[in-house]
């Protein structure tokens, strides 16, 4: 009994004994551990990122870009993303990511002591690291805050962030951030662009069984993308459901559900849906952005999460299209033609409804026709000139002298443009001069009125590129986009106000704050509203009785004009309705000439179909009235012989008309790229013009014993080639004259 009781005093002193010892390594572990957590702080602790800008956080975001109809059309980006708030996401989201990435995350404060042991005792019994003992909230933190340190340090300074991040935030907050940060997958950040990438819906659309995939897809994006590899995404969607049922988050008939529910999807196996970009109108869609870009960084444009409202009509943009292509294909061999692009605009508001830059965008061939090449236009141009005698008041019923005419350019013989057909009608009047394009007729009152006249009421009317100052611009011989020759036609057509084209309606930032607004934007004057009233009525009769018979639309008035340059190398027809103005261009990439294609064949069959598909849906409306004016001053020299047209009345006699002298002014030292005269500027080569019985001499203006600060030079003269225009014999119909742009004077500027 003794000894029994010895035995007992022994155990009981070896265990206060050993007691003593556990309490004392246990606080000595806990000083240790104090000091060793002071240690850490102080050195990873205290110099960590300010996590105040989480209270405003907003990722880079998408950008998207809207068809007027609200039809996303393009997006851009540097991560495919759209925020996204918690409450606007499904119930099935937050439970699926739980169970799955940090199932104690309701329990701990950012950082799971219990996850870390188990990861260590894991990793200890099996010698290799099979899971993570990251939070979500750690994850946020990496995210967000990239460390530079590696290894274990950048471990130490992500758990004090997370501790700090969890004692500053809601749990909710931070599911928030999450949820709009972290990679999905096939371009997807955020859960709003997964949903999208993957089901095409909205994330509070998402049901348990999609739920479970996307939440699935954040640990190995790649890996489990279910466009790629369907089969390892169910697996890994298989684990989630089976944690959610583990758990408790789901019954066993909703897990057996969802399970069933992946049979009806359909992925497109090996399909990355990251670009949208610009693959659907990316004629258009280039624009946009070449608009967008002058007034916003490219931070904003591909991280700002802005949204664009445009002012595509998606259906005339592809009726557009389809129609440019089937046309220039069908006539590709008999008229050796390869190239085309047309610009639809809506004549009240400047909206660019219809932007075709070309037959086909490509990798390889990216170039929007629509504003990025400038080509002679040609006799769609005259408007400039006619409009310049208008402003002067002369009426369309003003007549001028078609004969022979000779300008002393420096060739031997000087320069007689011709008309096509090898014939002058005598006097006629203004409007059948413009319906019929005579050549002759243009360049006179185009010398009558004064170069300087025309370039000026050029680049107000929108022609952006140097127009040079000789007389060859009276036949088109300048640079212009077919986007600058709408422009330029809408103005007759909105009554001499210039309305700039646009492809913006509205501009909202991330937050839904509109940027920009231009629904109401208005115009400037710069031709007289009855000079433009004018145009309409003499364009009216080109359509419908001279060389753009074939642009003609049933049931409407359309006013227009063709163009076509030397040798056939471009070919333009340009008009207007009521309601749009539309300008169409064909030629060759490599400015070789076509084969006999006018701008009253080829582009204004495009211009009929298309502008009669835009006006299909528009109620009837007819073009404003020109009132002449009641007299009608004559463009007749002295001595010309009065002998009316053909289609005059023999009791028309003309008055005579003093010839207008033109002013001298300063010209800018040319330079490289477009040329845009300030507001109500123009400019003229310093020439004046010394009128004589043998036509025009040009002379250089300059001061007696001065060294010449130009070299004025004959242009080379334009290449020989016939082409008949006038009444074809078959069928009865008029054919525009292949103007020819005359050698005139070429200016060449010294070298500095």
């Amino acid at each position: 009994m003794k000894s029994e009781k010895k035995r007992r005093s022994l155990a009981w002193r070896l265990f206060r004994l050993l007691l003593r010892w556990a309490l004392a390594l246990g606080v000595l572990a806990l000083l240790v551990g104090i000091g060793g957590f002071y240690y850490a702080y102080d050195k990873y602790g205290r110099d960590l990122p300010d996590i105040s800008i989480l209270e405003n956080y907003r990722p880079a975001e998408t950008t998207k870009i809207l068809a007027s109809d609200g039809t996303v059309i393009a997006t851009l980006y540097q991560e495919n993303r759209v925020w996204a708030p918690l409450e606007k996401v499904s119930p099935w989201v937050v439970p699926a990511l739980l169970a799955t990435e940090d199932s104690r995350y309701f329990e701990h404060r950012g950082v799971d002591p219990v996850g870390i042991a188990r990861v260590l005792f894991n990793t200890a019994v099996t010698g290799e690291v099979r899971e993570g003992a990251s939070t979500i909230t750690m994850q946020l933190a990496r995210n967000v805050f990239p460390l530079s340190e590696v290894n274990w340090e950048r471990k130490i300074r992500e758990i004090f962030l997370s501790l700090e991040i969890d004692k500053r935030y809601s749990k909710e907050k931070i599911l928030e951030l999450y949820l709009n940060q972290v990679y999905f997958g096939a371009g997807a950040y955020g859960i709003h662009s997964a949903a999208q990438v993957y089901f095409q819906k909205a994330p509070a659309e998402l049901s348990l069984a999609e739920s479970a995939l996307i939440a699935g897809l954040i640990q190995a994006p790649s890996r489990f993308n279910p466009l790629e590899s369907p089969e390892r995404a169910f697996h890994r969607q298989n684990e989630v459901l089976g944690r959610m049922l583990a758990v408790g988050s789901i019954t066993q008939q909703q897990h057996d559900e969802a399970v069933a529910e992946r049979e009806t999807w359909k992925f497109e196996v090996g399909e990355d849906q990251r670009t949208l970009a610009m693959d659907k109108y990316p004629y258009f869609t280039s624009y946009v952005i070449q608009e967008l870009a002058n007034r916003y960084s490219e931070d904003e444009l591909y991280r700002g999460g802005l949204t664009i409202v445009t002012t595509l009509d998606r259906a005339l943009q592809d009726y557009a299209q389809a129609v440019l292509t089937e046309e220039v294909y069908a006539l590709s061999w008999e008229l050796r033609v390869d190239s085309g692009a047309l610009v639809l605009l809506e004549n009240e508001s400047g909206y660019i409804k219809t932007m075709v830059g070309g037959l086909g965008w490509s990798k390889e061939n990216q170039f929007n026709r629509a504003f990025q090449t400038r080509r002679q236009p040609g006799s769609s141009f005259k408007p400039a000139t006619y409009g310049a005698a208008l402003e002067m008041g002369f009426t369309p019923e003003s007549k001028i002298n078609d004969q022979k005419v000779t300008y002393q350019d420096g060739s031997p013989g000087g320069w007689s443009p011709n008309n096509s057909d090898g014939k002058f009608l005598g006097v006629i009047t203004l409007r059948e001069a413009l319906r019929g394009s005579r050549n002759v007729p243009a360049v006179k009152i185009l010398d009558s009125v004064g170069v300087e006249k025309v370039i000026d009421l050029g680049y107000r009317m929108g022609i952006r590129a140097s127009i040079p100052s000789n007389l060859s611009i009276a036949l088109g011989a300048i640079d212009a986009s077919p986007l600058e020759m709408a422009e330029f036609y809408s103005v007759i057509a909105n009554r001499g106000v210039r309305v700039s084209p646009t492809v913006i309606k509205v501009v909202k930032n991330s937050e839904g704050v509109v940027l920009e607004d231009r629904r109401k934007s208005g115009g400037r004057r710069v031709i007289q509203e009855n000079t433009a009233l004018a145009l309409v009525s003499m364009l009216s009769d080109a359509v419908r009785a001279g060389t753009g018979t074939n642009a003609q639309v049933e049931g409407w008035p359309i006013a227009g004009k063709t163009g076509t340059t030397d040798s056939f190398r471009d070919a333009w027809f340009c008009g207007i309705s009521p309601y749009f103005t539309l300008t169409v261009w064909v030629g060759n990439d490599d400015n070789s000439p076509m084969y006999r294609s006018y701008g009253g064949d080829l582009p204004a069959t495009v211009f009929r179909r298309v502008m009669t598909f835009a006006l299909k849906d528009m109620p009837p409306k007819d073009f404003p009235t020109y009132q002449p004016p009641d007299s009608s001053p004559d463009l007749l020299q002295k001595g010309e012989e009065v002998s009316p047209s053909p289609s005059a009345s023999p009791e028309e006699t003309p008055a005579e008309v003093e010839p207008v002298e033109e002013e001298t002014e300063e010209v800018p030292e040319e330079t490289e790229g477009e040329f845009v005269p300030p507001e109500g500027k123009s400019y003229l080569l310093p020439e004046t013009l010394d009128q004589s019985e043998g036509g025009t001499e040009f002379i250089v203006s300059q001061p007696a014993g001065s060294v010449p600060e130009v070299k004025v030079t004959p242009a080379p003269l334009p290449d020989d080639f016939s082409s008949p225009g006038g009444i074809e014999e078959q069928s009865g119909q008029f054919i525009e004259q292949n103007s020819q742009a005359p050698p005139a004077t070429r200016v060449v500027l010294p070298p500095e």
